[in-house]
């Protein structure tokens, strides 16, 4: 798998990095002709790369445990705490919000559904005197490696049927203020933190939505 390690040569020599080469103990020689060189060739070898081979290049694992998922649908929940009879705002109309940026980033399911793992959370709570908190979640199905799902069966042993999963939140973005009694506020204030999710999203599942999108182009 020398591929990965070749483009990651390619993206820094395209920064203009100088590359020095040791040649004995304590001396360092810059060879500006070979840099050149070895410029233009790995530049050349990156350009007849496909694509996906760089798209995830600068993901840390952190961000593939937080947002990885394959570039497949996730699934909506939105949640409205508190009284929005002043503000005139329903639980539809953060879901037709949210829904509509996902479905035109590709990341949102048929009418269908979609048994996902992962799950993104919108929540809004308004408190007294137009004081609002607008939440946005990710959670994942993880489990213990060492916990599993043990069921009793006729003899009286025991048998093990699987890992346990459980939710987790592993992606957060909130934002707190005064909205004044304008429904817009919240609702822009909550769209832009479904559009950062979409952006950062795409960023970590990069390479397999281009997989994805060059399959549904075949």
């Amino acid at each position: 798998m020398a591929v990965p390690n070749i483009m990651l040569a390619v993206g820094r020599l395209a920064c203009g990095r100088a590359v020095a080469v040791v040649t004995s103990p304590g001396r360092l020689q810059l060879s500006s002709r070979r840099f050149m060189l070895r410029r233009i060739v790995l530049a050349v070898i990156g350009l007849l790369l496909p694509a996906s081979v760089l798209a995830d290049e600068g993901v840390t694992r952190y961000e593939r445990f937080q947002l990885w998922n394959s570039c497949a649908p996730v699934r909506l929940a939105v949640s409205l705490t508190g009284n929005f009879s002043n503000v005139e705002l329903t639980k539809e109309t953060f879901e037709i919000m949210a829904r509509s940026r996902l479905r035109a980033a590709r990341i949102y399911p048929s009418d269908k559904g979609y048994n996902g793992a992962l799950l993104l959370t919108l929540s809004i709570n308004l408190g007294r005197e137009s004081n609002f908190v607008a939440m946005l979640e990710v959670k994942k199905l993880l489990t213990d490696i060492y916990e599993y799902e043990i069921n009793e069966i006729e003899n009286g042993k025991k048998k093990v049927t699987g890992p346990v999963f459980y939710p987790a939140i592993t992606w957060q973005t909130f934002s707190y203020g005064a909205h004044g009694n304008f429904p817009d506020v919240i609702v822009s204030t909550s769209s832009q933190h479904v559009d950062r999710f979409i952006d950062e999203y795409l960023r970590v599942n990069s390479s397999a939505c281009i997989s994805k999108s060059e399959g549904v182009g075949k």
